[in-house]
């Protein structure tokens, strides 16, 4: 049986940290309307990024509440890169 490891302080979890990216961002949409800016150009696939997109419009991600408030496209690049972009477009978009 393999060894299980035991220690007496866990690790630190980075887990948390792609919500406040998210912060950070829309904060930065909001202060200028209508303009696109990159959310992500690390996307896994283009399913990741289309999701991630899809989550942006819906609120899903509490800094870009209210639902509909931000518009979010995803794109793969000539180079194959998958990209999510968003705006903000105002909390009564439809």
């Amino acid at each position: 049986m393999p060894e299980v490891p035991i220690v007496s302080e866990l690790p630190p979890d980075y887990g948390g940290r792609g919500l406040t990216r998210h912060n950070d961002i829309a904060r930065q949409l909001r202060r200028q309307p209508r303009r696109w800016g990159l959310v992500t150009d690390t996307a896994a696939s283009r399913r990741a990024a289309y999701n991630t997109a899809s989550r942006i419009r819906i609120g899903g991600y509490p800094a870009y509440l209210p639902a509909h408030a931000f518009e979010a496209r995803a794109i793969t690049t000539e180079d194959g890169v998958h990209q999510v972009w968003a705006r903000y477009v105002g909390g009564d978009a439809a």
